[in-house]
């Protein structure tokens, strides 16, 4: 089974996880609690309200992207895609990573880093889904497929992850979270995903996994196999009668009985 990650981007992986620990745990810790993020959230909230708050029915569809049903929508069509190019680890990735991202945030970050403001809490579960959906493409598309070109392997990813900061900026200009709280919705996110394809991509996991695959491509021809002699009972003297050619040997029987 083909690693998701290639060997060369897995020392970036942990770079930008590392990152993301950081950025969520420690910097998150450290400005919620000195309340030092006040003065920057009032000074870009407002400046993103400015510019993007008059669009508020765009924005309230570029929010709904991070909603249970989108994302759950996205995890079906990432899984069955998957699936169909025989990439188990990729369909386990979408199904874990993803539902994952947002119940960390819900019901783990949310409660220990509290904030009393009138809208939401850090971080953002609109853009930590939004995040983790983005990352799994990257990460996704992160390997050489024949059917698609280099170029356009990076511009899904491109196009994901600017979808999922659109996501970020939308629940920033309809005020139901702040900067921070969206920077750390997108640190969850990616940290995630990339936890799971890293987790993924260990040699005990491949080797799981390739037994894993095995084991139902067997299972899936032994049910083929069974189908198709249900499908074809034994022949019987009417069932041979329609065979090509048993009219023809019928004839001739007839005329030899004849003669």
């Amino acid at each position: 089974m083909i690693a998701l990650l290639p060997a060369h981007t897995r020392r970036i992986a942990r770079s930008v996880l590392a990152c993301c620990v950081i950025l969520v745990g420690g910097v998150g810790a450290l400005v919620l609690t000195l309340g030092e993020a006040q003065r920057l959230d009032t000074a870009v909230d407002s400046a993103v309200q400015a510019w993007v708050g008059q669009h508020e029915r765009a924005l309230t569809l570029v929010a709904g992207l991070g909603e249970k049903v989108d994302v759950a929508a996205a995890v079906v069509v990432l899984v069955g895609l998957c699936l169909a190019r025989r990439r188990l680890n990729g369909a386990v990735l979408a199904a874990v990573a993803i539902p994952a991202a947002p119940a960390l945030t819900e019901y783990v970050l949310k409660p220990l880093f509290t904030r009393h403001q009138p809208y939401g809490a850090y971080p953002s579960g609109h853009t930590t889904a939004a995040f983790a959906v983005a990352t799994v493409v990257a990460v996704l598309v992160a390997t050489p497929a024949d059917r698609i070109s280099a170029r356009w392997r990076m511009a899904i990813a491109l196009a994901a992850l600017l979808a999922a900061a659109a996501v970020g900026v939308a629940v920033i200009g309809l005020g139901l979270h702040t900067l921070v709280d969206a920077v750390g919705g997108a640190g969850v996110g990616t940290g995630v995903a990339l936890s799971a394809a890293l987790l993924l991509d260990l040699p005990i996991a491949l080797r799981l996994l390739t037994l894993v695959a095995g084991a139902g491509r067997e299972l899936l021809r032994r049910l083929r196999g069974e189908r198709v002699q249900h499908e074809r009972p034994g022949f019987t003297r009417a069932a041979a009668a329609d065979l090509p050619g048993a009219n023809r040997r019928d004839s001739r029987d007839e005329h030899v009985g004849k003669d």
